[in-house]
């Protein structure tokens, strides 16, 4: 499958869901991490693999990003998986199909 058609069919980037979750554009998120602009280009459109630079989660963790849940949901997402979310009712989660 296509890298983009990879990445549409798994929905939103979770650095892209959780940098509007709080109210950041992305040259705010940018300066929260204290990196150029592109890099977060690079991070949302998926121009990272799976394994981000150690420079860039050194910058995540010191500016107390989620890591420990974002990034098993970016290596998701990386890999084209659906997304998962919790049906109404139950606590369990189930892929979006």
């Amino acid at each position: 499958m296509e890298l983009k058609q990879r990445f549409a069919n798994a929905g939103e980037n979770p650095f892209t869901t959780w940098r509007k979750e709080q109210g950041l554009t992305k040259t705010e998120f940018a300066r929260l991490l204290d990196v150029p602009y592109s890099c977060i280009y690079k991070l949302e459109s998926g121009h990272y693999g799976v394994r981000l630079t150690d420079h860039l989660l050194h910058k995540m963790v010191k500016a107390k990003l989620p890591i420990d849940q974002l990034l098993p949901a970016y290596m998701r997402w990386r890999r084209g998986e659906l997304p998962m979310r919790k049906t109404p009712g139950n606590n369990q989660n189930h892929q979006v199909y």
